[in-house]
């Protein structure tokens, strides 16, 4: 992860120079994957939790990071480092220790900014999810 320094210097009265510096961030990408690891742990415990109530119901657990700026995607295929993209939005996939094997989980990394769009998607997802369960033939 990077820092983002904006310095603004006063130079005569109408006119101000900014400076923007670029470092590293002291301890890396570990608050980004502190915050995701930590929805991922969130909604596997919700899914245990739902797992102790006998009736029968279906949940819908969807783990969400909400970062406060956009961030840089750099993909990386075959070795290949491309070109920096700033994003939104986007996701991360993780294969976590769970009882009784190994769970891939995938956590979306939302910035504050678009999280209107995520609810109107979150409760179109959640709508078309409760009409399959209704109507389980019309999936066929």
């Amino acid at each position: 992860m990077l820092e983002v320094n904006e310095v603004t210097k006063q130079k005569g009265r109408d006119h101000f120079d900014t400076t923007v510096e670029y470092k590293r961030c002291k301890d890396g990408d570990r608050q980004l994957f502190t915050a995701t690891d930590s929805c991922v742990k969130a909604a596997f415990c919700w899914t245990q939790q739902d797992y102790q109530y006998p009736a029968s119901f279906f949940t819908l657990n969807v783990p969400v990071c909400v970062i406060c700026k956009p961030f840089w995607d750099v993909c990386i295929d075959d070795g290949e480092v491309s070109e920096p993209e700033v994003r939104q939005r986007g996701y991360q996939t993780n294969l976590y220790p769970s009882h009784p094997r190994p769970q891939e989980a995938m956590a979306l990394v939302w910035t504050v900014d678009e999280m209107a769009q995520l609810v109107v998607a979150l409760d179109s997802l959640f709508a078309w999810f409760h009409d399959e369960l209704k109507n389980p033939d019309s999936a066929k």
